[in-house]
């Protein structure tokens, strides 16, 4: 799959890493994607009032709108750790499991769509997971050792929380092309 570069669409991670995710589901050219992209864009100016090149980026409901409200997008989206204290509950192990297991069956048809932050705020398409790490489709990062993630809520800026990279099984969307 050729990978849009952070910037090249001058959008934020959100819309490039589901523009990514939806290119590579469907298979869409380079010009069907910038087309996609700019239906994205409209979108979010004009129905969540945002800045595409803003700081304010887009959270994981906001997302959840943008699957749902841009048609064109023509996929399934389904959040299977959407529900209280996630991240309590799921431990980086059953994240990067769960993730390995919906990404092999049917894998050319199917996407990972999540944020990280910690060392990083950034959404991301998932493109690998294997036993020590996670792998990107993304320009800016590209992988995640397992042993350097959590599931947990970083709360305090402590420096040395930066070390991790918070996955948040809430911010976590399964997509797969519509039938």
């Amino acid at each position: 799959m050729t990978t849009l570069k952070q910037g090249q669409l001058s959008t934020n991670s959100a819309l490039t890493s589901l523009v990514n995710s939806t290119t590579g589901i469907h298979n869409l050219s380079e010009e069907q994607s910038q087309q996609l992209s700019q239906e994205i864009q409209t979108y979010l100016v004009e129905q969540q009032n945002k800045e595409i090149n803003g700081k304010e980026g887009v959270n994981a409901d906001e997302m959840g709108d943008i699957l749902k409200n841009v048609k064109t997008l023509n996929l399934k989206r389904f959040r299977p750790f959407f529900f209280k204290n996630a991240h309590l509950r799921v431990d980086i192990d059953t994240l990067s499991d769960k993730i390995e297991k919906f990404l092999s069956q049917n894998s050319d048809k199917k996407a990972v769509l999540m944020s990280i932050a910690g060392k990083h705020h950034h959404w991301v398409t998932v493109s690998n997971v294997t036993k020590g790490r996670i792998s990107f489709v993304d320009s800016e990062v590209s992988f995640v050792n397992k042993k350097n993630c959590t599931t947990n809520f970083i709360q305090n800026e402590n420096p040395e929380d930066k070390l991790y990279h918070q996955l948040l099984p809430m911010d976590v969307y399964f997509l797969e092309a519509m039938a």
